[in-house]
């Protein structure tokens, strides 16, 4: 081969390794959690070269008050994916076998270690030394050498975010509240959604105004033929822009009580209501009742009359082909509001069914808190009975 002249000089940079980089959201509930619930967790996870392991730390604690602890859940869902440079999933975090009181502020860090070697550790390079150069005093060394490792041991499990190859991501912060409170925030929740669900009713009412007026206009006096067009034209184009608007309601209406289902049942709130309701728990009444049939309307009603008042604006300035879209589109629009108003009547029926099952379990509530100052008040006069005997 050809040999350089003169020697060839390359200068390396050693660029470190970067821990892993953790995403995590949480869907399914609010900010508000019972001690019962499970907290379902998209968690994405990216390293340079290959992740070797996942976990979620839970640590709760409430200002001013004592009580704390802390949980650590492996990710074992995503065990087929180790030694990937991507890894993507959900986790749900199952407070239930945990007890945490109500009143707690919970966190929920989610971390993932690279396959990075582990740094080696200093006290090992010192036991070393000292076996080398204090052989008489092995025995001082060695229980000296269990001392720092145990030390070293404990700094390193609280500060494990800083520990080379390991990445966090940032807080999920949650409120451990009684299921009185949830309930009491859901339904709150769920009232504002009716109050803008009447609203578009409102507004599919006001397109039906709007296409009978478009049906039985005529050309005024003082209006040019193509200035009448100009009109008839502006209000098929309202009608048609109104009605998207109404879709696009319905839609935002119909996820947010998809979201309350999904915090019903994570929630697990139906199982302390099972003797109230007989079956028909508050998931059912929303999935049934509620959420399918809006999906019916938005899924098939509305791309029916959507089709229909695009054929009105097509036939805009000829009137014999018009009026029959109009009149195919008015009975699409009763149709519409009739279902509608089907759901409203579901909404409200709800809604007064959480308000009574809300005041039972209130006074099941109050029943046991009373109850168990009895059997404090029964134990403290047979202590006081015991000193006197």
């Amino acid at each position: 081969g050809v040999r350089s002249s003169r020697p060839v000089q390359f200068v390396l940079d050693v660029v470190p390794d970067r821990a892993p980089q953790v995403r995590t959201r949480y869907f399914g509930v609010s900010g508000l959690v019972v001690p019962q619930a499970i907290i379902p967790v998209n968690i994405a996870i990216e390293d340079e070269f290959a992740i070797q392991e996942a976990w979620g730390d839970l640590d709760w604690q409430a200002d001013g008050s004592p009580t704390k602890g802390e949980k650590r859940f492996d990710a074992r869902d995503f065990t087929d994916q180790w030694g990937a440079n991507q890894l993507s999933g959900s986790f749900g975090f199952d407070l239930r076998p945990l007890d945490i009181p109500t009143g707690m502020t919970l966190n929920v860090v989610v971390k993932a270690r690279d396959n990075q070697p582990a740094p080696s550790d200093p006290a090992d390079q010192t036991d070393q030394t000292d076996q080398t150069d204090q052989t008489d005093q092995t025995d001082q060394t060695d229980q000296t050498d269990q001392t720092d490792q145990t030390d070293q041991t404990d700094q390193t499990d609280q500060t494990d975010q800083t520990v080379p190859g390991v990445g966090a991501a940032k807080a999920l912060t949650f409120r451990v509240v009684t299921e009185a409170e949830l309930r009491a925030d859901l339904l709150r929740r769920e009232l504002e959604q009716t109050k803008t669900f009447e609203r578009l009713i409102v507004q599919q009412q006001a397109i039906q105004t709007e296409l009978q007026a478009l049906l039985v206009s005529q050309q005024e006096p003082t209006e040019t033929a193509e200035s009448h067009l100009i009109r008839q034209t502006q209000m098929a184009g309202k009608s048609q822009r109104n009605q998207h608007q109404v879709g696009t309601l319905l839609t935002q209406v119909t996820d947010r009580f998809r979201g309350f289902l999904a915090e019903v049942r994570n929630n697990r709130l139906d199982e302390s209501s099972a003797e109230i309701d007989g079956g028909q728990g508050l998931a059912v009444r929303l999935e049934e009742q509620i959420i399918g049939p809006l999906d019916e309307i938005e899924q098939t009603l509305l791309p029916q009359l959507s089709r229909s008042l695009e054929a009105i604006s097509r036939t805009v300035g000829n009137p014999t082909e018009m009026r029959p879209q109009i009149e195919t589109a008015l009975p699409q629009i009763e149709e519409v509001l009739r279902r509608l108003q089907l759901v409203l009547d579901a909404m409200q029926r709800s809604q007064s069914f959480q308000e009574i099952v809300n005041m039972v379990i209130s006074i099941k509530n109050e029943e046991q808190r009373l109850k168990k100052l009895a059997e404090e008040k029964k134990r403290a006069e047979s202590g006081l009975d015991e000193i006197f005997d």
